[in-house]
């Protein structure tokens, strides 16, 4: 666990996700969880140890299975987008577990640990693009990024210039692009260097400064070129997937290569796909 400032801290779980803590003295309020039980489990205690039995909100920074799966941790209201009210609206018990096998495939985690997992909460409170909260001596901006997902928000709390942003930024490994708009992606980093940001909590990886955001926005140019390249060859989303090399943009530890590996395959193919229709619209 990490202290980023006076009641402020970062816990980092399995895949290098991070979860917030934000104290005030009207209680806690939760950024994220992480995704396996046991996890979630020692990170309740952490929380309730530091900060008491009160929890006066969960804020989800997007609808995906890492961010929400330890929603049934606490009895508080979970705030998110709309865009992930919805999806999380819509799950039943077997679109669910069926999406979750999958992502515990992609992650080479476990898949008995699939058996203590229950269902993400839906959200109770709503953002569409931004939010003030008022705490104790806390503020908090919930503000709607998009760009990683539809449904992406940052937490930003002006006072001591922290921003957690969730897989908008990613420190260390390679971004999941499965459900992304690149172009958004990339107008939401320019939107995160415009605010005055100190320390940024990325959605996985170490904590970093703004220089993040400016790897970040490489990397996604160079995606986007690349794979716009083999497009305009007439490369089909298959040889733009194995022969692009989206993977070397990055160096990949041994150890996550099979995972990275499978994440940046999904990613180029969404990707051509945005391509394609970028292209189609620009001939109109």
């Amino acid at each position: 666990m990490h202290k980023l400032a006076e009641g402020i801290y970062v816990k980092t779980g399995s895949q290098d996700i991070n979860a917030g803590l934000i104290t005030t003295t009207e209680g806690a309020i939760l950024v994220d969880t992480l995704m396996l039980p046991g996890e979630m489990r020692g990170w309740a205690r952490t929380i309730r140890r530091i900060a008491g039995d009160t929890v006066l909100f969960m804020i989800l920074t997007d609808q995906y299975l890492d961010r929400v799966l330890g929603t049934s941790s606490f009895d508080c209201p979970v705030v998110a987008h709309e865009l992930a009210w919805t999806e999380l609206r819509d799950y039943d018990d077997e679109t669910f577990y069926q999406r979750l096998a999958t992502h515990f495939e992609m992650l080479d985690l476990d898949i008995t640990a699939m058996s203590e997992i229950l269902r993400p909460r839906v959200p109770e409170l709503i953002v569409s693009s931004e939010l003030r909260m008022y705490k104790g001596q806390r503020e908090l901006r919930l503000i709607h990024l998009g760009g990683h997902t539809p449904a992406s928000i940052g937490v930003y709390l002006p006072q001591q210039r922290i921003l957690f942003s969730g897989d908008v930024v990613v420190c260390g490994q390679h971004p999941f692009m499965g459900q992304a708009n690149t172009k958004q992606w990339v107008e939401a980093l320019e939107k995160i260097r415009a605010m005055d940001v100190k320390i940024i909590i990325p959605g996985h990886g170490p904590i970093c400064g703004m220089e993040a955001t400016l790897a970040m926005t490489e990397y996604l140019q160079r995606a986007r070129e690349r794979v716009r390249e083999f497009f305009l060859k007439g490369a089909t989303r298959r040889d733009t997937v194995e022969k692009s090399g989206i993977l070397d943009l990055l160096p990949v530890p041994a150890d996550r290569r099979l995972v990275e590996t499978q994440k940046v395959r999904l990613g180029v193919e969404h990707l051509y796909a945005e391509i394609r229709k970028e292209e189609s619209m620009s001939r109109q």
